[in-house]
This record gives C-alpha cells, structure tokens and sequence, in this order.
C-alpha cells in the first residue's frame, strides 16, 4: 500500500537492504544519502522501513529522534 500511494504521489521510494553484515556504519550512510537526498536535493521522498529491518535498537532509536526532533544526534560527525 506504502509503494502504490508513493506511486500515485509520485514520491521516491527509499528503502535499505539488511545483509549479514549491515552495521551501525552502514545504517548512519544510509540515513545520510536519505537526508540528502530529501532535503539538499528537495527530492519528495518516502522512507520505508519495515519491522524485519530491526537489526539494532539503535535504528529505531535513530527514527524516533529523526520524527521527533528532526535530526539523529552525531550523524553528520
């Protein structure tokens, strides 16, 4: 449903690939190109993220300061 509404809306759909080695690093990148991708380049953009995609705590905890104060503490450090 995520994927036809963003259709419609015609916003560009974002969403990581967990491997057997996707890490902290990696999931800062990831939160990176996103940010960039939606606010530099002012692309209209949908994050979609997926309960199966909790590798850690800390990619929740990411998220929820992300929507809640609008930035993830350290992220561009």
């Amino acid at each position: 449903m995520t994927r036809l509404a963003s259709s419609i809306g015609e916003l560009r759909v974002i969403q990581i690939e967990i491997s057997k080695t996707y890490g902290k690093n990696e999931w800062k990148e990831d939160i990176k190109k996103l940010l960039w991708s939606a606010g530099r380049d002012n692309n209209p953009t949908v994050f979609l993220f997926t309960d199966s995609q909790i590798k850690e705590e800390t990619f929740v905890e990411d998220i929820n300061n992300l929507l809640n104060t609008g930035e993830v503490p350290n992220l561009f450090l």
